[in-house]
């Protein structure tokens, strides 16, 4: 039997552990064809375009449930509930790229399935959502132009401070899969794994903090990023430099590949509208650039 009946909204998320539960103890028979996504926004997402394309669909779409703490993201428990139930299921999932390509972390599995760019809200890059979100923020058709002009182009200005940014996110996840020679022990790496989640980019574009110093971009990244990686350990920057010449990490080159495949979609939303004004492309901000009401409109 098909279903296009869209639960928009729901308070309680629909989970894989609740088709269990639902089985064990309420003696319901699990849906016979499952989808699972790591988290809400993409159910809802996914739930939404099904709905306005008016598709038919035989499968029930779950959350993976996310554990408080540790490795366990979604991507964890979709995978674990994949390979625990796939011969009592038929199921897909539909999870993040992430670091996985480059870290050789991706799985090919027929049921497994990623997407085309880092995560989910790496989709507002495309060219025809970005246009729309220019124009809704009454910028003119000369300035979205030059807009798309660099975004195609590989300004090493640019690029080379974002390449330093992600190889540290990058090193965080060599490290976590026990892929880097250099291991850093509990305290450190922890403290390390919170500062790689939350690089200022936007703030080495501004340049008014007084502890990040330099008279461009890539002057306050690097002295940033040094900086606080002295305070970590005074040799960190370099020993990440050495352990990561040993990975051939080949990025893109445009700036548009690099943001769509290397760097976090929530992330680069922080950044981008500061980004084209540091760089004199915009005269004023793109105030509506958020994940919620791009997804809500594109």
């Amino acid at each position: 039997m098909t279903s296009n009946v869209i639960e928009i909204g729901s308070a309680i998320p629909i989970t894989p552990e609740i088709d269990e539960i639902s089985e064990d103890i309420f003696g319901l028979d699990r849906p016979s064809s499952i989808l699972i996504v790591e988290g809400e926004t993409d159910k809802d997402l996914i739930e939404k375009y099904i709905f306005l394309k008016k598709i038919e669909i035989n499968f029930s779409i779950r959350t993976a449930k996310m554990a408080e703490g540790g490795d366990r993201g979604g991507k964890k428990v979709a995978i674990d509930y994949y390979r625990k139930n796939i011969g009592k299921q038929d199921i897909k999932l539909l999870i993040d790229r992430d670091y996985d390509f480059i870290c050789s972390e991706n799985i090919e599995d027929s049921n497994i399935f990623y997407y085309d760019y880092y995560e989910i809200e790496n989709y507002i890059l495309e060219e025809k959502v970005l246009k729309h979100a220019c124009i809704s923020n009454n910028i003119s058709t000369e300035e979205i132009n030059k807009v798309i002009e660099f975004l195609n182009s590989s300004d090493n200005e640019i690029l080379s401070p974002l390449f330093e940014c992600s190889k540290l996110r990058i090193f965080r996840e060599l490290h976590k899969s026990d892929k880097t020679e250099l291991k850093l022990d509990s305290e450190v790496i922890e403290v390390y794994c919170e500062f790689a989640k939350d690089i200022d980019i936007k703030g080495c574009l501004i340049g008014k903090k007084p502890e990040i110093r330099g008279s461009s971009f890539k002057e306050r990244i690097d002295y940033y990023l040094y900086s606080k990686l002295h305070e970590i350990d005074s040799d960190l920057y370099s020993k990440i430099n050495v352990q990561l010449e040993r990975f051939e990490i080949g990025y893109p080159n445009s700036i548009w590949d690099f943001l769509k495949y290397y760097y976090k979609g929530k992330d680069v939303i922080k950044f981008i509208s500061d980004l084209f004004q540091y760089l004199g492309i915009l005269s004023c901000s793109l105030k509506e650039i958020n994940t919620k009401k791009l997804f809500n409109t594109y």
